[in-house]
């Protein structure tokens, strides 16, 4: 790809982003920037229920959990025809 190929690329992609932004980006976020009072207490409802979730007993978090160190399990699958002696070997 040529020097000119990517700039003329580059440059078409760039148009169509500029484009989408106006067009798709603009007119919401300038009704949401005129109630600005409105979109910040809608913004605190929602982070004030995202919290109540959380501390609640909707969404279980667990941030340390109980283990037992002393304690380690593996499971090991072979095939059907493994000798005992490769399955002793395997297992030490």
């Amino acid at each position: 790809m040529s020097q000119a190929d990517f700039s003329a690329k580059a440059t078409s992609w760039f148009e169509s982003m500029t484009a989408t932004i106006e067009q798709k980006y603009r007119p919401p976020l300038v009704k949401l920037i005129k109630a600005r009072y409105t979109t910040l207490a809608v913004f605190i409802g929602m982070l004030i229920l995202a919290v109540g979730f959380v501390m609640g007993p909707y969404v279980k978090t667990v941030f340390f959990s109980n283990m037992s160190y002393d304690f380690i399990m593996a499971q090991l699958e072979m095939v059907d025809d493994t000798s005992p002696a490769q399955v002793a070997k395997l297992v030490e």
